[in-house]
This record gives structure tokens, sequence and C-alpha cells, in this order.
């Protein structure tokens, strides 16, 4: 019952948040922008690329901590993971893969679970930080087009991700005799391609590699927000009060951050959702409360 009114609440906040906003821009780019989506090839390239994000860190984790998880079962807790976040009040969709590998098999340690996903989120911290150089590096150069940027990096990333992803598979079979600071940096570099394929998908939209590194670090950061489902409302408040830094006009850093967020959170539903309520079972309460004390 907490959670259903937790959803309306949060739900109604963010669109009293989005419709203010929608209210205070101008609309003439708005419009135009959200059309583009359906053209080239945009959303389905979007679309693969978000699938393949939340994939990437299933993986990422089945080498921390491979248990006796297969892979699709970890890269479905972590499809699980994201939907809880979003459904589930003060982020506590963190809860959901442990719980689930302890109902799976009970001789699982909570504790070594939980150990393995705080290793996972400093593993995200230091990829961020070293997305956030990158981009500073590569796109940080204070042109507002990509006329100075070779005309094949988007390709190369794109190679460069695919090589990184195969090598990541490769490594996964022997995931269970790693040492531990292998796997640390296996899921440092797992990270740092979740950054370049969330990258690489909002490209697809954009066509700017400045503006998609600049809403990629921009909505993420403000999609933080834990009172609102997924960030819904903050990120795109964000994304508009600095649009003029990443020279758009308002009513398209509008379109872009909606329409990017929609699929995110669409995404991570899709899949999250069925798995949660038509093949594993709703979470119960007293198992989040388990996961929870184990957190403490």
């Amino acid at each position: 019952m907490k959670q259903k009114i937790y959803l309306l609440l949060s739900s109604l906040l963010a669109i009293v948040l989005l419709t203010l906003l929608f209210q205070k821009i101008d609309t003439t780019t708005f419009w135009p922008t959200i059309r583009s989506f359906a053209t080239g090839g945009k959303l389905s390239a979007l679309l693969l690329c978000c699938y393949a994000y939340v994939a990437i860190q299933g993986l990422r984790f089945s080498i921390l901590y491979p248990g006796k998880a297969t892979l699709w079962q970890h890269i479905g807790l972590n499809f699980g993971n994201h939907s809880g976040n979003i459904l589930i009040p003060g982020r506590m969709g963190e809860a959901v893969r442990p719980l689930y590998m302890k109902r799976w098999w009970p001789e699982t340690k909570l504790k070594e679970v939980i150990k393995w996903a705080v290793v996972e989120k400093f593993a995200e911290f230091v990829s961020m930080v070293l997305f956030l150089g990158t981009g500073i590096a590569v796109w940080g150069t204070g042109a507002t087009s990509t006329t100075l940027l070779p005309d094949n990096l988007p390709w190369s990333l794109v190679a460069f991700s695919v090589l990184l992803l195969a090598a990541g598979l490769w490594r996964k079979k022997k995931a269970p005799h790693m040492n531990r600071t292998e796997k640390i940096l296996w899921a440092v570099a797992l990270s740092y391609l979740t950054w370049l394929v969330n990258t690489l998908g909002v490209l697809a939209v954009t066509g700017d590699l400045r503006i998609a590194f600049a809403l990629l670090v921009t909505m993420t950061l403000a999609s933080a927000v834990p009172m609102l489902p997924a960030g819904l409302g903050a990120a795109q408040w964000a994304v508009v009060a600095l649009s003029s830094f990443m020279h758009m006009a308002e009513g398209e850093a509008m379109a872009y951050s909606s329409a990017l967020h929609l699929v995110w959170i669409f995404v991570r539903l899709s899949v999250g959702v069925p798995l949660l309520l038509f093949v594993w079972g709703w979470p119960k309460a007293r198992e989040v409360q388990l996961v929870k004390e184990n957190e403490v």
C-alpha cells in the first residue's frame, strides 16, 4: 500500500514539475525535435543502446559475484533493480538482486552480495570520473559542433565498445577464479563501457557528441533525486537550466531530455516489471526488510 501511495504521489509531483516547465519554455523547437526521433532509425539505435546498457551492468555484477546465477539471470536481476528503483520508494530497488538470490539459493550470504554491490557502486564512481575526464579531453574544446572532431570518432567508439564487451564476455567464463583486484578492474572497465554505450545512444538522436555528453552527464546526476520516479522532472529542469551552455534552445533541451528519459524508463520497466510480476513474484515486505537489516 505504501509503495502504491509513493508511486502515485511521486508521479504527480513529476507531472507537476514537467507541466510548469513546459509552460515556461518556448515550444517552437519542442515538437520538431520530438518528431525527429522517428526519423533515420534514431529511436531504434537509442533502444538498442539502452537495452545493452542495462545488460552490461548485469554482466559486470556476474563477474564481481557470480554466485549460482547464470548470466541471463544476472541481467534480469539488473533490470529488476532498475525497475524497483523506479517503483519502490527510497531507491529500494537495490534490494531486488540480493533478496531474489537469497530466495532462489537460501545458502546465499546476503552480506556477501551486498558487499559486492558496494564494490560495484565504487566501480561506477571511478568510471564516472574517468568518463568525465574523457569527455573534457575529447569534447570540451569549446566548439559547438563536431566539425573539429574526427569524422570516424563515433564509429571508433562503437568498435571499441564492441571489443571491450567481447573481452568482458570472454573473461566472464573465468569469473569464479579471478582475484579481488582483477574483478574490480573489470568492473571499472565495464562501468566505463556503459557510459560509452549510453553516449552512443544519445548521440544517435542528437547527432552531436558534445551535446550527447552534456545531456548524459546532466541527466544522470539530476536523476539521482530519490523522491521522483527515476528522477523524472528533476532531470528536465536541470537540462533546460543548462541549455544555454549546451548551445540549445530551451524547447530543444526539453524535448531531448523528456524523450530520452521516457525511453530509459520504458526500457527498464519493459523487462523488469514482467519478470517481477509474472515470472519471479513481487518482492515481499519482509524480504526487503531483511535486506535493509543486512545493509546496515
